[in-house]
């Protein structure tokens, strides 16, 4: 039986995906890829949340940004004729998806910008150790003149 959600540990994008051609390109062929498909978004949460050693997910989670169209979401429920509570909870767990998308970006921006302040501050004392290398034989040449 095809599992629901699919949590990608390891591959191009992590996050939590809810349907295999989604999880695929995001594992297949890429190296050391870890994956694993769960039962429902509880579980899948879960099991997110202990890898990750987060207590609650970021507001958002990476999932596909929209879902293929199908009539699938228009289907009628037994306990809802007209479909209504079907489209209202698929659009409430789209929504959810995406602010967990919006989070992740925002933490890769973070971990970006820390990696450019890095960056900036290796730059900084290469300059400097430059500088004072320069002033060292400066003051040689100057001393044997």
């Amino acid at each position: 039986m095809p599992k629901e959600y699919y949590v990608v540990f390891n591959g191009r994008n992590i996050g939590i995906y809810n349907n295999w051609p989604q999880t695929e390109v995001q594992v297949s062929g890429f190296s050391k890829a870890n994956y694993k498909g769960y039962n429902n978004w509880e579980a899948a949460k879960q099991a997110y949340l202990k890898f990750f050693n987060m207590k609650e997910l970021p507001t958002t989670i990476h999932l596909p940004t929209r879902f293929p169209p199908t009539n699938e979401h228009v289907k009628q429920d037994d306990d809802c004729p007209s479909g209504c509570s079907r489209i209202i909870r698929d659009l409430e767990m789209e929504l959810e998806q995406t602010r967990f998308e919006l989070e992740q970006t925002r933490r890769e921006l973070e971990h970006s910008q820390c990696s450019l302040q890095l960056t900036v501050r290796e730059l900084q004392n290469a300059r400097e150790v430059n500088d004072n290398f320069r002033e060292l034989i400066s003051g040689f040449r100057n001393g044997k003149e």
